[in-house]
């Protein structure tokens, strides 16, 4: 290993997305991040095959933990796995389940029977969760009967509270001021509703753009959602132009379709977008804010989802999320909190190799 550099480690499953943990303190000056982050996970290259990453949006991404206070600070980097992009704007709901276990078992909060209650302030948006993981002996528990969907093994429940989720990214919960609105993009006009509520979303009916949710290809084209996603990245004001949306602001905002839904299991169904690709699950993050817009009258979201108390129940590529919303309508809408419960599962530790030159 003449020409490698070895730092610690650990591979986590958070929810249904994978990634790498680092302590911050491991890491070498910030500068060099975001080239350590491409070559651990592989990238560029479509299969990440030289790297750890999984080649797909929910498997190459990194989680860098340090503790201040109280609080575990969780920092997210989402890194691109055909361009050499990584975008810290957004941050990860899965591996947030992940970021619990990970402050037990290296050291950094004191576990307590049977479970421990532990605070993590994400980096990236500036918002605050609480945490609730199982332990024994010491550690996190792992295994138990708990499934979600697109993970097949069950596991321990790991119960996530998002606390006033608003606001993430624009500070506004309907950052262009309208629960609903018409885009002037392309060649047809689209209505959308633009919430930001842990990340910020873009929601589209599915039958907008000529889509039925129930039979989609998957693997259809999906230009025009990026063309949508990447305009609503302008109007926010991440990008200048679409031509670099897609590069200076590749992880946010997300877009997903919704359409009304048939089965008694689920309240909607929803695909989104993430890192430009059809997702084969649904982010924590985006669940949070569909969560929070089914319960707004005058969103394309209201309009579509079956009405269930603070509950939704979304119907996804990979099976059936649920969330609980606790919103309070007053001289302005409060999204109180979002919660739901995840898995996450240790799977390596060690050292992951960068080549030396990226530091010279």
């Amino acid at each position: 290993m003449y020409d490698l550099f070895g730092i610690p480690a650990v591979v986590y499953r958070g929810g249904t997305s994978r990634g790498l943990f680092f302590h911050e303190k491991d890491l070498p000056e910030r500068k060099f991040w975001d080239d350590v982050f491409l070559a651990a996970l592989g990238s560029p290259d479509k299969r990440e095959i030289d790297g750890l990453g999984g080649a797909t949006s929910h498997t190459s991404k990194v989680v860098v933990i340090s503790k201040k206070d109280e609080y575990i600070n969780y920092l997210f980097a989402q890194v691109g796995i055909d361009k050499p992009i990584v975008d810290y704007k957004g941050m990860c709901g899965n591996l947030l389940s992940a970021v619990g276990p990970f402050a037990i078992d290296e050291g950094l909060i004191k576990a307590e029977e049977p479970k421990t209650s532990i605070k993590v302030l994400n980096i990236n948006t500036g918002k605050r969760f609480e945490i609730t993981v199982p332990v024994k002996n010491g550690k996190s528990v792992s295994q138990g009967n708990y499934s979600i969907a697109g993970v097949k093994k069950s596991g321990a429940r790991i119960d996530i509270k998002y606390i006033e989720p608003a606001g993430a990214k624009t500070g506004k919960l309907f950052p262009t001021g309208k629960r609903k609105e018409t885009l002037n993009i392309g060649e047809k006009a689209i209505e959308a509703s633009i919430l930001d509520v842990s990340n910020p979303m873009v929601f589209v009916r599915a039958e907008d753009v000529e889509i039925d949710l129930r039979t989609w290809d998957k693997r259809s084209s999906v230009d025009r959602l990026n063309e949508i996603r990447d305009y609503v990245a302008c109007v926010l004001g991440f990008a200048e132009n679409l031509e670099e949306a897609s590069s200076r602001s590749a992880a946010i905002p997300k877009i997903a379709l919704v359409q009304s839904s048939k089965d008694e299991n689920a309240d909607i169904i929803s695909f989104m977008l993430s890192m430009g690709r059809v997702h084969e699950s649904y982010a924590a993050t985006a669940a949070v804010c569909i969560g929070a817009a089914s319960k707004i009258p005058g969103t394309v979201v209201y309009e579509v989802a079956r009405k269930n108390g603070d509950k939704l129940n979304i119907l996804h590529p990979s099976g059936i999320m649920d969330v609980k919303t606790e919103i309070e309508f007053n001289k302005e809408i409060s999204v109180r909190s979002v919660s739901m419960g995840r898995t996450a599962r240790r799977l390596m530790d060690g050292r992951v190799y960068v080549p030396y030159i990226i530091f010279k």
